[in-house]
């Protein structure tokens, strides 16, 4: 769960992956590689599919690759460009792969960050709804080890509503999550909120007369056969949350496709990073947060200020 709903599909690269602008999405065109690779396919508006054709993918002993161009570089809305296609198993949508990548400044060629560095490849879900039209599709037409450029709108930069930034991207694996909580049933303490799962595993809530409590709650209701999460994992979830008084905010079930993101300390709130840590994959886990390891005197869109926080998290998998 993020300090800012929604949950993001990645932390680190939120400011491109989420939340940005829309551009054109365009019928794929085929034009020569800088780099002299196969002739790559292009996604979104002509005038920002052009400036990435300026931008040059290169890679240094260890396999990173850094982009460098004409600066500084603009563009009008995101658009990407496969600079070489993986030999790899074919990418659908609706899968989670595995990525590793760079983003670089538009405006002074400066790295902003790299899972290279902070050696934490993250997962991407190849949704329609989670990502912008030019990066799903440029995703969903790829394969395992193919080379992606991502360019889109510098968020940071409101001076310069047109300066871009870019990623370099390498899928790495395609993920494969379990698609529910599975493994040995947990008899849960007493005066707490009653968990009732449907035939597919979607949970509901009934607080009854459960006792709002001053610490916060990590239940295990299931307890999975996988190994433990750590901080720092990517973490792939299927989850839904409640305010106290039982009104549903939020639920990745009824979106039809799971969570990911990083159990990160800082962003995420504290009852999800020190309520899952150490938690195994498999594992179904009711968590009832209070304020002040939720967002404490903070409204957040249907989430009232002061709010007493229930959420059901299946941990699928990590990456």
């Amino acid at each position: 769960m993020k300090k800012h709903l929604p949950i993001a599909a990645l932390a680190a690269s939120a400011l491109v992956l989420a939340g940005c602008a829309s551009g054109t999405e365009e019928e794929p065109s085929e034009s020569p590689s800088p780099t002299g690779a196969p002739a790559a396919t292009e996604f979104g508006a002509a005038a920002d599919v052009e400036a990435l054709e300026a931008i040059t993918w290169e890679e240094d002993g260890d396999g990173v690759p850094t982009l460098s161009g004409d600066l500084p570089a603009t563009v009008s809305g995101p658009a990407t460009r496969i600079v070489e296609d993986g030999e790899g198993e074919a990418v659908e949508a609706g899968q989670l792969v595995s990525v590793d990548y760079n983003i670089t400044s538009g405006t002074d060629g400066s790295e902003l960050y790299s899972t290279y560095t902070a050696d934490a490849p993250e997962s991407i879900l190849v949704s329609e709804t989670s990502l912008d039209p030019a990066l799903f599709t440029a995703l969903s037409n790829a394969s395992v080890g193919s080379d992606i450029i991502f360019a889109t709108l510098d968020q940071s930069n409101p001076e310069n509503p047109t300066a871009a930034i870019f990623m370099a991207m390498t899928i790495t694996e395609i993920v494969e999550p379990r698609e529910r909580a599975e493994g040995t049933e947990v008899d849960p303490a007493e005066g707490l909120p009653t968990v009732t799962l449907d035939d597919s595993g979607v949970p509901s809530v009934e607080i009854g007369d459960a006792e709002m409590p001053d610490e916060l709650v990590a239940q295990t209701l299931i307890e999975g056969d996988g190994e433990p999460v750590e901080l720092g994992d990517s973490l792939i979830a299927h989850y839904t949350g409640w305010v106290w008084d039982g009104e549903q905010f939020d639920s990745s079930w009824d979106r039809g496709e799971p969570a990911v993101f990083n159990l990160t300390e800082g962003q995420l709130i504290d009852g999800w990073t020190q309520g899952l840590a150490g938690q195994t994959i498999g594992s179904q886990v009711l968590l009832v947060i209070p304020p002040e390891f939720g967002y404490g005197d903070q409204e957040q869109e249907a989430i009232p200020a002061g709010s007493t926080l229930v959420f059901v998290v299946d941990i699928l998998g990590v990456s």
